[in-house]
């Protein structure tokens, strides 16, 4: 499963369990109350970033991006895309207006997986899966710490030689 912990209070930590649901503790786990993030169903291990400059500001992946600003109490969508459940999210520590995601490939409902970027804060959203493999699951999402262009994302499966890729011009090609 997924956490976050509070960069300036080590006792406030954010843990998952399957599809989205999430805790939030003060106490470091002594006890902890449910966030209502969303109605929509998450990944099976549903990622949760913390903003890397902002530590207040928190992302969690959903059939669409969902930010708090308030450590995790409220939530908005940032994101209208629905559909295949996000696997990764990544934030630019450079400019957290630069956020990644990637979403999963679904047998059952015929959807690829694909890829998206925002460079706005979420206003706008742009499908950069373009150049991978996009019947492969996509696990992971990474941006490099200083440049807002450069991200990898990383594939499961069977198959040599289709396991990470990289961009770097924003997911114009890979």
């Amino acid at each position: 499963m997924d956490c976050t912990m509070d960069g300036t209070s080590p006792q406030t930590i954010i843990v998952s369990s399957q599809f989205g649901s999430f805790e939030k503790s003060t106490n470091g786990g002594l006890t902890s109350t449910t966030l209502n993030i969303t109605t929509e169903t998450g990944e099976w291990t549903t990622p949760i970033l913390r903003d890397p400059t902002t530590n207040n500001t928190i992302y969690a992946g959903y059939a669409n991006v969902h930010k708090s600003t308030d450590g995790g109490n409220t939530w908005a969508p940032i994101s209208t895309m629905g559909g295949t459940p996000i696997t990764g999210i990544a934030v630019s520590p450079q400019n957290s207006n630069y956020i990644y995601i990637t979403k999963r490939v679904s047998g059952t409902t015929m959807k690829s997986a694909s890829a998206w970027m925002t460079s706005n804060g979420g206003t706008t959203w742009t499908n950069i899966t373009a150049g991978l493999p996009d019947s492969l699951y996509f696990t992971s999402v990474t941006v490099d710490d200083n440049d807002v262009n450069t991200a990898w994302v990383t594939c499961g499966g069977f198959y040599n030689g289709v396991k990470v890729f990289k961009t770097i011009n924003g997911g114009t090609s890979w």
